[in-house]
């Protein structure tokens, strides 16, 4: 049972902690779909209207809007074909913007409604549920190592074996 919760924890941790999550769910929702972005920016109608959870830098565009990107270099090119615009309602924006600015050219992970668009960028996400900076390996394997000595060396995942 402990092995149990110690996987759940590191699994959830880099997405559920406060520091790092600006929005955050209730709960996982049903039916999600984690997917890449090249994989929505190559199928963008196969993914219209689920939810879906995808990681990418995001940016704000000149409009006041913020954009997810496929990576850094879409960003210094402006390559809006692989880019999201993510459609957050204004109280959501307001109540958080200090927070998304931080964020602002950091790799993320988004948990929303995709919908696809035919015109200048791969589509839009809306319904957004979850807005968190993606964790590198190295800060998830920080984590684990944390998480073994709070709870013992056994804990310690499956790659430190």
């Amino acid at each position: 049972m402990r092995k149990f919760i110690i996987i759940i924890l590191f699994i959830c941790l880099p997405y559920t902690a406060n520091s790092a999550c600006v929005i955050q769910p209730d709960g996982v929702p049903q039916g999600m779909i984690h997917v890449s972005m090249i994989s929505i920016i190559a199928n963008n109608e196969l993914f219209n209207n689920k939810v879906v959870s995808v990681i990418g830098v995001l940016n704000e565009h000149p409009h006041n809007r913020l954009q997810l990107y496929k990576d850094k270099n879409s960003i210094d090119y402006i390559i809006l074909k692989e880019s999201f615009t993510l459609k957050l309602d204004k109280k959501q924006y307001e109540n958080h913007q200090s927070e998304l600015n931080k964020l602002l050219g950091e790799y993320v992970k988004i948990i929303g409604v995709f919908h696809s668009e035919s015109n200048k960028n791969a589509g839009y996400i809306s319904d957004i549920i979850l807005i968190c900076k993606a964790w590198t390996r190295r800060e998830m394997d920080e984590s684990a190592k944390d998480a073994a000595k709070i709870y013992g060396p056994e804990r310690e995942t499956k790659n430190n074996q």
